[in-house]
């Protein structure tokens, strides 16, 4: 399934989890966080990849201050370390041979990409769980190196990222947060119009 209309069915289920939330709360008068003056997030996430060219890995770092204006809403400013390190096969050396020069060790590549955001986040408790959509402007610098050369860095011009994240309420100030996140892809090169996702997990504490 392509990522923007995966992104779409996300958004639809998000709305109608809130839409619940709203319900929920109007009929009690319990809900967790709402004493809350300041939010502190941190996430990150590890995956691997294979296929018959190569081998990659894929780590994330993130910070996340979150302000909430009440308890349903929130503005946050976060800010995400991702590094990407790839490692061609034997059968990737074979196909490109006779086109470039081949160092003698192993062929790789790398990215690195910081990114900040801010964003707006939308939700509501439903018992010890709460459901949101997020979605803001994202500001994003890569630096890229391959075996052929050292491309440098490059600032990607504003744009937009969204997603959905859902936090279960360990106790009334301590939360486990994941989320989804999409953007336009920070890869030029792409003549066609692809998008980035970044998925993670970690802690929240309300202050």
């Amino acid at each position: 399934m392509k990522p923007h209309l995966l992104f779409i069915i996300v958004v639809i289920k998000t709305l109608v989890l809130v839409a619940v939330g709203v319900i929920a709360a109007t009929k009690s008068n319990v809900a967790f966080g709402q004493s809350r003056f300041l939010d502190l997030s941190i996430s990150g996430s590890y995956s691997r990849s294979f296929s018959k060219y190569s081998e990659s890995v894929r780590k994330s770092l993130g910070l996340e201050i979150g302000l909430p204006l009440s308890s349903f809403f929130e503005v946050s400013l976060a800010h995400n370390l991702i590094q990407e390190n790839t490692v061609y096969t034997n059968s990737y050396r074979e196909a490109i041979k006779d086109r470039v020069s081949l160092p003698a060790g192993p062929i790789t590549a790398s990215r690195s990409i910081q990114d900040f955001s801010a964003n707006g986040d939308l939700g509501f408790a439903i018992g010890a769980a709460r459901p949101s959509i997020f979605g803001g402007a994202l500001r994003s610098k890569i630096c890229e190196e391959d075996f052929i050369e050292d491309r440098g860095c490059q600032t990607q011009d504003l744009t937009w990222n969204a997603g959905f994240a859902l936090q279960a309420y360990m106790t009334s100030s301590l939360r486990l947060k994941a989320s989804i996140r999409f953007s336009p892809s920070a890869d030029k090169e792409r003549k066609s119009k692809t998008y980035d996702q970044l998925t993670s997990i970690g802690l929240t504490w309300g202050i």
